[in-house]
């Protein structure tokens, strides 16, 4: 199981099943280790075939992707080129943004706007940057995760609206570099489990 932590903000991520060509994930926010979307609100009953031995957990919610998995491929971009990437599966049930340097792209007009701070802060970027060029990526540079999940897994919706919930977490590379290494191993076992090429 591979759980991204921001202090006690969480982002589970599991491979589930294989079914009919397509890789299934199951997906969990959480707070503290406790659910933070509520089973009352998540739909459940008209997901495709759900193995009969497999039990979704309370406040999970079911994900496909055609064929094989491809969060893992741009997770490993961003963390090789640190440049911002985005990943949906083929039906966006979910959808994860991930911004190297802890900038979302207009964060900084946002921060233009608060005076004196875009000094500091620019100072700041700058001191990273040139110890970045001089030593290498670092394992406290910074990422931003945006993972927003479709309204189409709550209840009683019936199409995707590109509206719904999400995540904004801030991680260190070190941490998204561990994340990507329990998933890779993780994707290994799947595709022995499921015999997939």
């Amino acid at each position: 199981m591979a759980v991204l932590m921001s202090y006690d903000l969480a982002f589970d991520f599991r491979y589930a099943f294989f079914d009919d060509d397509w890789v299934i994930y199951q997906i969990g926010f959480l707070w503290k280790n406790e659910p933070i979307l509520r089973e009352q609100v998540l739909k459940y009953q008209d997901w495709r075939e759900i193995p009969e031995d497999y039990e979704i957990p309370q406040g999970a919610f079911l994900a496909n992707d055609v064929r094989e998995d491809w969060f893992l491929p741009i997770l490993g971009h961003v963390l090789d080129t640190d440049k911002a990437e985005c990943w949906q599966p083929l039906e966006p049930d979910i959808t994860v943004a991930i911004y190297s340097d802890n900038f979302f792209p207009f964060a900084p007009e946002i921060i233009e706007r608060k005076g004196q701070q875009l000094q500091y802060l620019n100072e700041m970027k700058e001191a990273k940057k040139k110890l970045k060029e001089e030593k290498g990526k670092q394992p406290d540079d910074r990422f931003q995760l945006f993972v927003f999940a479709d309204t189409k897994i709550l209840k009683d919706s019936v199409s995707y609206t590109g509206s719904g919930i999400g995540l904004k977490m801030n991680v260190k590379r070190q941490q998204l570099e561990i994340f990507y290494n329990e998933l890779e191993a993780e994707y290994t076992e799947f595709k022995k489990a499921f015999k997939i090429d």
